[in-house]
């Protein structure tokens, strides 16, 4: 079998024109681009580096439920990715990966794709699993973002919200990227349906000498 034509699957949009990544994806939410999700999942689970990450950023977006379960397979061993070792992309403020970030940002467009049975409820446990990565890996606004744009969400995942709370809490600052920022952002999510547990957790986070960006975010819930 020939090598996937990464041109095509990535940078071709459905008239076959050359396009932007971002405009490929826009264009597969409503189904113009299935005769591609063959080598889209080839390419998932059968390849290392980019072009892994961005099959996967591309499927997550369309809504699919097996990019759904390789993220989530992923998320439990975030240092055996097909990428890990690969600059992907950098966070503008901290330089951090931000690899993590571009997925979550694929869970929000997943609200424009094509409705399909189960989406809602695997796209809560993709955010579920990215919740369980906050304390190592910089998201900067995208994952409290995904949460806002998904109704109802806070609600469903205040549990899981606290947690990861917690413990970027505890776990302190590092250099790599601000998680008493991350926690802040988080902890207005979940002021969405815990108000009172959130102010708890933002009084917390005041008391940590949060960086000037976290303690805007926390002076809003306070």
């Amino acid at each position: 079998m020939p090598p996937p034509d990464l041109q095509l699957l990535f940078r071709t949009d459905a008239k076959g024109h050359p396009a932007s990544f971002i405009d490929v994806i826009d264009d597969g939410l409503e189904g113009a681009l299935d005769v591609r999700i063959p080598e889209l999942l080839a390419l998932l689970n059968g390849s290392e580096g980019k072009s892994a990450f961005n099959a996967g950023l591309m499927l997550l977006s369309w809504g699919h439920r097996e990019a759904y379960q390789t993220l989530n397979r992923w998320s439990l061993q975030p240092n055996s990715v097909p990428w890990a070792g690969e600059s992907i992309t950098r966070q503008r403020h901290s330089g951090a990966d931000g690899s993590w970030s571009l997925i979550a940002d694929a869970l929000r467009t997943s609200r424009y794709a094509k409705g399909r049975p189960g989406l809602d409820t695997d796209r809560l446990s993709g955010i579920r699993s990215l919740l369980c990565l906050t304390v190592d890996e910089d998201f900067e606004r995208s994952l409290a973002t995904t949460i806002a744009s998904i109704s109802g969400a806070a609600e469903l995942l205040a549990d899981e919200l606290d947690v990861a709370i917690e413990k970027l809490i505890s776990a302190g600052e590092i250099e790599q990227f601000d998680r008493n920022f991350q926690a802040a952002l988080l902890t207005k999510e979940l002021a969405r349906a815990r108000p009172q547990r959130a102010r708890v957790l933002a009084r917390q986070l005041g008391a940590k000498s949060p960086s000037p960006r976290a303690q805007r975010e926390i002076d809003d819930l306070l």
